[in-house]
């Protein structure tokens, strides 16, 4: 246990959670340090700007802000390791000085890491479009010029998502939220564990809130701020976000017809479930009903 008489930063606390200055404020605690006592060390907030000694582990998913948030950990000169889908298992020899490990890798790898996890998750309809007219933007602008942007580029959005056999976008497009917080980014991995445990749909989403009830932070890609404050709050950490790979020229989800959105849910039907729970529940007691789709992966 923390001594906080002599350790607590009276300022530096005040201003990382705007919540508790606000009570301070109306007379509901006489200090900073009365609320630390009697609520924030047991919420997980912290005494002063430099008090955790856990490294900071963010589970990037694609098109989520993730770059930038990384972009903003590089600016406060964190010591960061990137770890990218194609990392098997955590390497802990790696670890030595690490303050922050971010990549596309999945629950496997982070738990195996330790420390405190911290993600953002994006509608899936609107992840899915960044997605591909992020690909297109990066052909048309000779970025990148691969199978996948090629793909992209050659055919229409109505057309891209009947690709649903195409190992290109199966592993970042497919229910991805969901096989992330789960089990792993890997297609390799995601095909092992569905051999090994034949998970119905309800028994992986099920797995995926489950684990994110253990996450320090779990943004949304559409409220930033409440990242941020999140970040500052449990973290000790304020983040300067720079636009980064963003997609430019895109309609919106609420602007595409029905029956590209019907398509789009093929591949994001349990993403749906996930995001809508974990947005209004904030991983209470999951209640799904069993979803009737496919999957292609």
């Amino acid at each position: 246990m923390i001594d906080a008489t002599l350790e607590f930063d009276e300022r530096w606390y005040l201003e990382a959670n705007p919540d508790v200055r606000v009570a301070v404020e109306s007379g509901a605690f006489g200090s900073g340090l009365e609320h630390y006592r009697r609520h924030g060390e047991r919420e997980g907030r912290f005494p002063n700007a430099g008090t955790s000694a856990k490294p900071i582990v963010h589970l990037h998913i694609p098109k989520t802000a993730g770059t930038s948030v990384r972009g903003a950990l590089e600016r406060l000169g964190k010591r960061i390791l990137r770890i990218d889908g194609f990392v098997t298992d955590f390497d802990p020899t790696q670890s030595q000085g690490i303050e922050v490990y971010s990549g596309h890798f999945g629950y496997k790898t982070a738990s195996a890491i330790g420390g405190d996890i911290v993600t953002i998750l994006r509608e899936p309809v609107d992840r899915f479009l960044s997605f591909y007219y992020f690909l297109r933007e990066r052909h048309a602008r000779n970025e990148e010029v691969s199978q996948r942007t090629i793909i992209a580029s050659k055919y229409s959005l109505e057309e891209f998502t009947d690709l649903l056999d195409c190992d290109h976008f199966i592993a970042e497009l497919s229910n991805l939220m969901v096989w992330q917080l789960a089990h792993s980014y890997r297609l390799a991995h995601r095909n092992e564990f569905r051999a090994r445990h034949a998970p119905t749909d309800d028994e992986l989403l099920a797995i995926a809130v489950r684990n994110i009830e253990s996450f320090a932070i779990v943004g949304f890609q559409d409220d930033m701020g409440g990242f941020l404050d999140a970040f500052q709050s449990k973290l000790g950490l304020r983040l300067d976000l720079q636009r980064e790979y963003a997609t430019e020229e895109r309609p919106s989800a609420n602007e595409l017809p029905a029956a590209i959105r019907r398509k789009i849910l093929r591949w994001t039907y349990l993403d749906h479930e996930l995001y809508a729970h974990v947005r209004a529940a904030h991983c209470k007691p999951l209640e799904v009903v069993s979803p009737t789709h496919g999957s292609p992966a």
